[in-house]
C-alpha cells in the first residue's frame, strides 16, 4: 500500500497528522536517540516511544483483543502479544541461527534449552516432563540414547509404576524389574504371539504360557521325530548337540566322527574328582551304571564290582547275558555270536574269532521257529602266531553233546530208555544215562569189552536200583569175587576198561561206597 505524503503541524516539540498516517522519512542524520515520541490521543490505541536504548510498544485495540501484533505484508500474524496476559504467540517458526543459542523459562531460568552448535539441543531441568494426549514420537537418523545418570528407568500407567530398568547395579549388572506384584514380564512377536514368559513365581516358558517347572519349553506343533529337536546347543565351530523326543543327539557332522560326550568333565574341570553316571528305569530302579573312579559297569547294580557286574533275579528275561544274531536267515554253520580274549600288546583284534581265546557259538542246523540247534566251539592262538590271524579251533561240543578235538572224539552222551533185565549198556559214548523203568533191573552188563583207556560215566537216573552181571569177561571186574554189585538210584560210577574187562574206579556201588559219587 502506498503511503500519501501527510500534512502536518509542528507545534513545539509535537508533529500533528490530520491522517490515519504518519509518515516519518529518514534523513542523512536519522533519527535522534530519544526524540520520537508517538503518542494516540484516542483512548486505547497504540502508543510507540523510542527511549534510551528500547523501544516501548504497548497499547490495545478497541477490541480489547492484542496490546501488540506483528504482520507480514499479508497481514498475517508473525507475533502477537495477549491483552491481559503475558503469553507471546508466534505464528510459525522461531529460528535461533547461532550456535550458541539459549532459550529460559521460569523465573530464575530454571528450565533452559541450550544448543550449542556441537552435541545438539540439551533441555536441563528437574524434573522434565512431557506430557502428550497422543503418541510420542522420537525420530533419529543415529542413535536414541537415554542417560538415566545413576538412576533407573521407570515405565507407568496412569503414575502407576509398572517396570523400572536399573543400570546403576553392582558391578555394571542391569537389573529389568516389575513393580506390580503377579505380573509376569512377556515377550510376544508382531502378531501377539507369546514366545517367552519369566513368570512372578520364578518360571521361565518358552512357548508355554502357564510354565509348570523352572524352565518349561512347549513346542507344540513340533512333530514327534522332528531332526530339528526342541533345543539346539551351538558352540563356534559349528558344533550342535540337539535336544527332542528322538533324544539327545548330534546333527552337525557330515561324517561319521560326530561324538556326544556324557559325564566329560565333573568337579574342578575335571582334574581332581571323579563323577558316576545312573540311569534309571522311570520307577527309581536302576538300568545300568558306571562308576566313575573304577571306569567299571554295573547292570542292575550302582555298586558294580568288577569290570562289568550282571545282576539278575534268576526269572524270564532278567536272567543273564544274550547274544543275538539279528539276521533274519540263520543257516547251518553261522556265527551266533562269540566272545574274546586277549591283550592290548599288538592290533587287539576286531573280530573275537581273532583273539589269543575265544568262545564261539554256530549254527547247527539252517534255524527256524522249530529248529535251534547249536555248536559251542572253544579256541585258542597258537604260540609265536601273529595278530589278525584267525584263532584255532580246539573244542567243539555238537548239538548231540559230542564232545570232540579236532580228528577225535573226547565226549558223548547216550541216554537209554527202559533197560531191562540182563540188559547192556552201550560203549559208544562217554556218558550214558539209564532212565526209568518202573522196576529194578538186574544182571546189567557193558555192551563190550571196550578199548585200553576208555572211560564211561554210567548216571543212574532211573529211580530204581542197578545191579550188575559179574561172571562174564565184558562184566564189572572190582578185584573181588562178587557175582553182582549194585548201583542205587540217582548215583554215577566211573569206569575203566583195561582192554577186556571194565573196572570201577569211583561210584556208587553198594560194596564200596567209600569211594562212591554223592547223588546226582
Amino acid at each position: 500500500m502506498a503511503l500519501t505524503a501527510p500534512t502536518a503541524d509542528l507545534t513545539g516539540n509535537t508533529i500533528a497528522s490530520t491522517y490515519d498516517q504518519l509518515l516519518i522519512l529518514d534523513s542523512a542524520a536519522g533519527i535522534v536517540e530519544n526524540t520520537l515520541k508517538i503518542v494516540s490521543t484516542q483512548l486505547g490505541h497504540s502508543a510507540l516511544q523510542l527511549d534510551d536504548e528500547k523501544v516501548l510498544i504497548k497499547g490495545v485495540d478497541t477490541n480489547n483483543a492484542a496490546a501488540f501484533q506483528v504482520t507480514n505484508k499479508d497481514d498475517a500474524n508473525i507475533l502477537k502479544c495477549g491483552a491481559n496476559t503475558l503469553d507471546v504467540t508466534l505464528g510459525d517458526d522461531l529460528l535461533l541461527n547461532t550456535d550458541s543459542s539459549v532459550i529460559k523459562m521460569g523465573a530464575g531460568a530454571d528450565v533452559t534449552f541450550t544448543h550449542d552448535g556441537t552435541t545438539g539441543l540439551a533441555i536441563i531441568a528437574t524434573p522434565v516432563t512431557i506430557n502428550s494426549v497422543g503418541d510420542l514420537t522420537l525420530v533419529s537418523t543415529t542413535d536414541i540414547a537415554l542417560d538415566a545418570m545413576g538412576g533407573n528407568f521407570e515405565f507407568r500407567d496412569s503414575t502407576a509404576a509398572q517396570l523400572t530398568i536399573d543400570v546403576d547395579g553392582t558391578a555394571g549388572d542391569i537389573d529389568i524389574n516389575l513393580k506390580v506384584n503377579g505380573d509376569d514380564l512377556v515377550f510376544n512377536q508382531y502378531d501377539g504371539t507369546e514366545v517367552m514368559r519369566i513368570t512372578d513365581t520364578v518360571r521361565v516358558g518358552i512357548g508355554a504360557t502357564s510354565p509348570t517347572a523352572t524352565l518349561h519349553v512347549d513346542a507344540t506343533g513340533t512333530a514327534w521325530d522332528a531332526t530339528e529337536g526342541l533345543a539346539i546347543f551351538e558352540d563356534d565351530s559349528g558344533r550342535q548337540i540337539v535336544i527332542g523326543q528322538l533324544g539327545i543327539f548330534r546333527r552337525d557332522y557330515n561324517n561319521d566322527e560326530g561324538e556326544i560326550k556324557i559325564n566329560y568333565t565333573g568337579y574342578n574341570g575335571g582334574t581332581t574328582r571323579y563323577r558316576d553316571l545312573r540311569v534309571y528305569d522311570g520307577k527309581q530302579g536302576i538300568a545300568f551304571a558306571v562308576d566313575g573312579s573304577a571306569g567299571a559297569v554295573g547292570i542292575g547294580t550302582i555298586y558294580p564290582v568288577n569290570t562289568i557286574d550282571v545282576r539278575h533275579n534268576g526269572a524270564d528275561s532278567d536272567n543273564g547275558i544274550m547274544i543275538v544274531n539279528e539276521q533274519t536267515t540263520i543257516t547251518d554253520g553261522e556265527l551266533l555270536g562269540a566272545i574274546g580274549f586277549d591283550g592290548a600288546d599288538g592290533n587287539v583284534p576286531s573280530t573275537c574269532l581273532e583273539a589269543s581265546c575265544f568262545i564261539a557259538a554256530y549254527a547247527a542246523e539252517d534255524h527256524a521257529t522249530i529248529d535251534k540247534g547249536g555248536d559251542l566251539v572253544f579256541g585258542n592262538s597258537l604260540i609265536d602266531e601273529n595278530d589278525d590271524v584267525t584263532s584255532t579251533e580246539h573244542m567243539r561240543i555238537d548239538s548231540e553233546g559230542v564232545v570232540t578235538t579236532p580228528g577225535a572224539t573226547v565226549h558223548t552222551i547216550t541216554s537209554v530208555n527202559n533197560l531191562s533185565v540182563n540188559g547192556s549198556i552201550p560203549i559208544t559214548a562217554t556218558c550214558v544215562r539209564v532212565d526209568a523203568n518202573g522196576s529194578a533191573r538186574t544182571g546189567i552188563r557193558f555192551g563190550g569189552t571196550g578199548i585200553a583207556g576208555q572211560i564211561i560215566f554210567v548216571n543212574n537216573t532211573g529211580g530204581e536200583a542197578l545191579t550188575f552181571h559179574n561172571t562174564e569177561g565184558t562184566a564189572l571186574v572190582r578185584g573181588i569175587a562178587a557175582t553182582h554189585d549194585t548201583m542205587e538210584a540217582n548215583f554215577m560210577g566211573m569206569f575203566v576198561s583195561d582192554g577186556s574187562l571194565w573196572n570201577l574206579i569211583a561210584g556208587g556201588v553198594d560194596s564200596q561206597p567209600d569211594v562212591g559219587l554223592t547223588a546226582s
